[in-house]
């Protein structure tokens, strides 16, 4: 049941700006529009009983129906045990009409209801416009985040064709499949100074390259993969410094350790037995 809006006292009649000033402070609005309720309308109008403040909606009614108008939308009952309308401004408009005129508050609410209408009307249909305006721009920033969001989350898709499962990855490539997680940007010289506090790797003395802690071959985070070149003069292979590389293993414990993993789309790379297929992908200039 709906209550109706307290109301001061009924207000004199001799003081119609105040009467236009509380029919604005009734008006109520919805999706539909503004409406008043005929229970918040009696006394603005002079009414102290409801059931000749309900004849008079009665006959504005009757006469909405003549003018080929909805009464039943415009005077529409309220669901509750009280009796009570939601009145339209027309509908409220027709009640005043029907009004004595020479009574000041009947002559308010037919300034506010009839005369003033159109400018009343432009006002609400601007204030509509700048509803919209508002939910557009807020709809606009809505988008514009989303794409934000889009541009720093690497897709499940992407991380497929970056790695196999069953190969390892130049520390270059590795840093930069890790940076594709958007918690972490990290470049080569970084992730080498990483593995090195990690107890991963350390520089050799002699060729100062970059070997693996046996323990972290061991744990399957590394490995070194040979390499040689064919010596210029002789042409006798020549043994070079091994290559040291990172295993789809070793990418998952690094990412954790470096904070990763806040995207669930990266979520494969965390499982050493996830199958990655593919190869690493050419990106920008490695960060530093």
């Amino acid at each position: 049941m709906r209550e109706a809006t307290p109301n001061p006292q009924a207000p004199t009649r001799t003081a119609p700006d105040d009467t236009i000033v509380l029919f604005e402070q009734a008006k109520r609005l919805d999706q539909r529009g503004a409406y008043w309720f005929a229970r918040d309308l009696m006394p603005l109008l002079g009414f102290r009983s409801w059931q000749r403040f309900k004849d008079a909606v009665d006959r504005a009614a009757v006469s909405c129906t003549i003018a080929d108008g909805d009464s039943a939308a415009e005077f529409a009952p309220v669901p509750g045990t009280r009796p009570d309308y939601r009145l339209t401004r027309y509908a409220a408009g027709l009640i005043a009409m029907n009004g004595d005129a020479r009574d000041p508050l009947i002559a308010a609410a037919q300034t506010y209801f009839v005369v003033k209408a159109p400018e009343v009307d432009v006002l609400e249909a601007l204030d509509e416009i700048e509803v919209a305006r508002k939910y557009l721009a807020a709809l606009e920033a809505k988008r514009e985040l989303q794409s934000k969001v889009a541009d720093l989350t690497p897709s499940a898709a992407s991380w497929e064709v970056l790695a196999s499962g069953r190969g390892d990855f130049s520390v270059s490539d590795a840093a930069k499949i890790l940076s594709r997680d958007p918690s972490i940007q990290i470049g080569q010289n970084r992730l080498f100074s990483a593995l090195a506090s990690y107890s991963w790797a350390y520089r050799q003395q002699g060729d100062h390259g970059w070997r693996a802690y046996q323990s972290a071959v061991n744990a399957g985070w590394l490995s070194e993969l040979p390499q040689s070149h064919s010596h210029p003069r002789s042409g006798k292979r020549v043994l070079d410094p091994p290559q040291l590389r990172v295993t789809a293993k070793g990418l998952g414990e690094l990412r954790r350790r470096l904070g990763g993993g806040k995207d669930a789309a990266l979520a494969g790379i965390d499982d050493a037995n996830t199958p990655l297929v593919g190869t690493v992908m050419n990106r920008a200039e490695d960060r530093r």
